[in-house]
């Protein structure tokens, strides 16, 4: 079987937890409110990703470009591309996830370099966008929803039928609008300096993720990337809207998350084990992102 593995993703990215071991498809409904402030905390992965906002409205970036994503808006995400959602207003946003690594649909060679491999390697290949008036967002929706279900319903082998239906989705709707889809052209036209920066900050990211259980100081974050202290603090703001202290502790917070789903850890060795050295500074902080306390929040998973 063919694996494709080798995308120009920083190392360290965001790691991927899939419905069934051995196979690298996940499929979950989500929401912003799952999210310290309402704001996913930045990552990238070597998997697609396509999204089916359901009920809201939020701003999304990828490799920091802005794309506004409505109820009924559909949104396939490159592999290796940073992004993130946050609300727009404060209010509330669900939306469908599926996620597949390439190799789920890439085990015939021939098919992977006749016809997946120019789009899936080509760098600008950020997201492509289907708005929720159109044909293709009709015809996407129906068939994330059918994947949904089929998961739900525990159908047998749905992985397979995914890979069928995802394998479909990406050579009829999307490899055919990655040249004319405006984040695809905003990317495609960037200099020389702007990708090294994109580059940039993934490294700088990527020291974050390593580290975030130690302390990670500034002068290491931007080191990581080859970049000063300033200009370290610039690019963050720039790209993900905060600075490296809030996003080490709303990855710090997230990881926390599923610590206290699936695990019985004290809080205070929770608190440990991401990073706070501090208990009562992590309970307020999270209690600050999340409105509730991480007690409350392990009853809830745990119902």
């Amino acid at each position: 079987m063919a694996t494709v593995s080798a995308f120009p993703v920083a190392p360290y990215s965001a790691p991927v937890s899939y419905d069934m071991e051995g196979i690298p498809l996940s499929v979950q409904e989500d929401a912003l409110s799952y999210y310290p402030e309402f704001r996913m905390v930045c990552g990238w992965h070597e998997d697609l990703e396509v999204l089916l906002v359901e009920e809201g409205e939020m701003d999304f970036y990828v490799d920091g470009e802005a794309v506004a994503l409505s109820e009924g808006d559909c949104l396939l995400i490159g592999p290796g591309k940073m992004h993130f959602g946050l609300s727009r207003d404060g209010s509330d946003c669900s939306f469908l996830s599926v996620l597949f690594h390439p190799s789920l649909i890439t085990a015939n060679r021939k098919i992977y370099s006749e016809f997946l491999q120019p789009a899936l390697t080509d760098p600008a290949f950020a997201c492509v966008r289907f708005p929720a008036e159109t044909d293709a967002a009709a015809e996407i929706t129906q068939q994330l929803e059918e994947i949904l279900s089929m998961k739900e319903e525990e159908v047998y082998g749905y992985p397979l039928i995914a890979a069928g239906i995802l394998s479909g989705l990406l050579m009829k709707h999307a490899v055919p609008a990655i040249d004319t889809d405006p984040v695809c052209a905003e990317v495609r036209a960037r200099t020389p300096a702007v990708r090294t920066r994109v580059r940039s900050v993934q490294q700088m990211l990527s020291c974050i993720i390593q580290n975030y259980t130690e302390e990670p100081s500034l002068d290491e974050i931007a080191e990581s990337g080859a970049q000063s202290k300033s200009t370290c603090c610039r690019l963050f703001r720039a790209y993900l809207g905060q600075s490296p202290v809030d996003y080490l502790n709303a990855y710090r917070l997230q990881a926390s998350c599923k610590l206290l789903a699936e695990s019985s850890l004290k809080i205070n060795d929770v608190a440990a084990q991401c990073g706070f050295n501090n208990t009562s500074y992590y309970i307020r902080m999270f209690q600050r992102s999340y409105g509730i306390t991480p007690r409350d929040y392990r009853m809830q998973a745990w119902e």
